[in-house]
């Protein structure tokens, strides 16, 4: 201001106000080093108590949210923010003032002894974190290891054990082995629950779900699951079994080409399933003839389990005819027909042969007894004659019981001469007749009571056609002819017209004749 000036004078110049500095209580460095441990200690260095307390409860809110989703990323994300979010406000309060010298100390404190002492202190916290960080990893990375190794032997309780053992400290300091630690514990879960599952089938199925997941390291889950699927293919056997049978080996052969250190593994599964399919040969044989049909075609290209096939080769003869004999018992001959003939042609020395060629000549005999049975009740045996084995052969000098066709009016037979018994039939006659034959005589005749002359009448013999066939070979033994008749009758009654052509009567004891070169 001039000499003697007023402040109204329109020259006057007030000079600025100095700026209040700006006071800050330690060192900024040490604050920068304290707060990316996200403690507060920065906060704390620079005498900020406040921020450095709302720090602490953010952190450790967030840290917790951290270990209650240790899978989700997003609260991680949410930690990284703020931790930068921390690490940008430091630098803006410790940042130097514009136009001012930063090496002009700002309070007594920033001595080089007590600046180095702060920065030794969160330098120290820094290394204390990251050391703790680094042994928490380590730690998990070791029970993992062991869970693993269980879990790789097949032992998932121990494997669940160890898990277990991952607390809250894992879960914030290493997501890799949290994720790690879930997918062992649903893979886990899964296998557990396939040994406890009492049906194969369901435990076979669990199985699979557990071979799908990527936590699964088992390698013996393949054999495990073909098994439960054999056994469950003979509790009990049916039209489905081979179905199953295919899947597990095809289960044994994938985990072979995965895994060939399941060999020994695999060899048993198969071993021992063909040794319980044996104990099923006695009451469903032709269920193992299936299977056996199915397993004696197929090459699976490894040793394990074509060999244990080809080794119970010597199964097939007593499968293949007791499959005959249960198809014979329940009433199938056509089908053990078919059987006992594919028996004696594979195996023609086999002990069994004797036993096979016996009983295949009685199906044939009981197809034979069907088929004629059918003939003869159908009244079809004349037009398509057949042979029946069992039969007895036809005797020139004795009794030949027949099944007789054809006559219209009962015979006058005796008993022992007919029968309608398959079993004791030894000829089927077929009778055609009567038709006209020889001429015999010629008769007149008057009205009986009037005397009206009616006129003359011409008699014939009844012509009747024989055809015996022999049922034991269904080749025909007789055809003949023989005719019936006498002389003209004393009284004859007609109905209608007057016919001057008639064939003389016969009695039921005159058909005796049609038979007697038979009897």
């Amino acid at each position: 201001m001039y000499p003697h000036a007023s402040l109204e004078d329109p020259h006057y110049f007030e000079p600025p106000k100095p700026k209040r500095r700006r006071e800050l209580h330690g060192d900024p460095f040490a604050a920068l080093i304290g707060n990316a441990t996200l403690l507060g200690i920065g906060y704390l260095l620079l005498g900020r108590r406040r921020a450095a307390a709302m720090t602490l409860v953010v952190t450790i809110w967030l840290v917790a949210f951290v270990a209650a989703s240790p899978q989700s990323p997003w609260w991680r994300i949410v930690l990284a923010a703020w931790w930068i979010a921390t690490m940008l406000h430091t630098f803006w309060l410790v940042r130097p003032e514009r136009g001012r010298a930063p090496e002009a100390p700002l309070v007594d404190l920033h001595e080089p002894e007590a600046r180095r002492r702060g920065r030794v202190f969160a330098g120290a916290v820094v290394c204390l974190m990251a050391m703790a960080v680094v042994g928490i990893r380590f730690d998990g990375a070791q029970i993992m290891e062991a869970a693993e190794a269980a879990h790789r032997d097949g032992d998932c309780e121990g494997a669940t054990a160890a898990t277990a053992s991952l607390d809250a400290t894992h879960r914030v300091a290493d997501a890799a082995v949290v994720r790690a630690a879930a997918e062992n514990d649903e893979a886990c879960e899964l296998l557990l629950a396939a040994f406890d599952r009492d049906d194969p089938l369901e435990s076979a199925e669990t199985l699979q779900s557990y071979m799908e997941q990527p936590g699964a390291l088992w390698e013996g889950a393949g054999p495990a699951r073909a098994d439960r699927l054999l056994r469950g293919a003979l509790a009990p056997l049916n039209e489905w079994s081979i179905g199953i049978v295919r899947s597990a080996f095809d289960v044994l052969a994938s985990t072979l080409d995965a895994s060939p250190d399941q060999s020994a593994a695999a060899r048993e599964v198969v071993e021992g399933f063909l040794e319980n399919l044996a104990d099923h040969q006695a009451e469903e044989a032709c269920e193992v003839k299936a299977v056996h049909d199915w397993l004696f075609n197929e090459h699976w290209g490894h040793p394990e389990l074509d060999e244990p096939v080809a080794a119970v080769g010597d199964q097939v003869p007593p499968v293949l005819l007791g499959c005959a004999r249960e198809q014979f018992e329940g009433g199938m001959l056509d089908a053990a027909q078919d059987l006992y003939g594919q028996f004696l042609a594979d195996f023609p020395d086999h002990e069994l042969a004797p036993e096979a060629a016996a009983e295949l000549e009685q199906v044939e005999t009981a197809i034979e007894r069907e088929h004629v049975s059918g003939l003869l009740s159908g009244g079809d045996y004349c037009g398509s004659p057949a042979p029946y084995r069992a039969a007895e052969p036809y005797d020139e000098g004795g009794t030949n019981p027949m099944w007789l066709f054809g006559l219209d009016s009962e015979a006058d037979l005796p008993g022992s001469w007919t029968t309608n018994a398959v079993d004791e039939t030894v000829l089927v006659v077929c009778v055609e007749g009567p038709e006209r034959g020889s001429f015999i005589e010629s008769c007149e005749y008057e009205e009986v009571g009037t005397g009206d002359y009616l006129g003359s009448v011409r008699f014939y013999a009844n012509e009747f056609t024989v055809e015996a066939y022999e049922l034991k070979t269904g080749e025909r033994i007789e055809r003949y002819s023989v005719e019936l008749g006498g002389e003209c009758p004393y009284y004859l009654t007609f109905y209608g017209g007057f016919e001057n052509k008639q064939n003389v009567s016969y009695s039921p004891k005159d058909l005796r004749e049609l038979f007697e070169r038979l009897q």
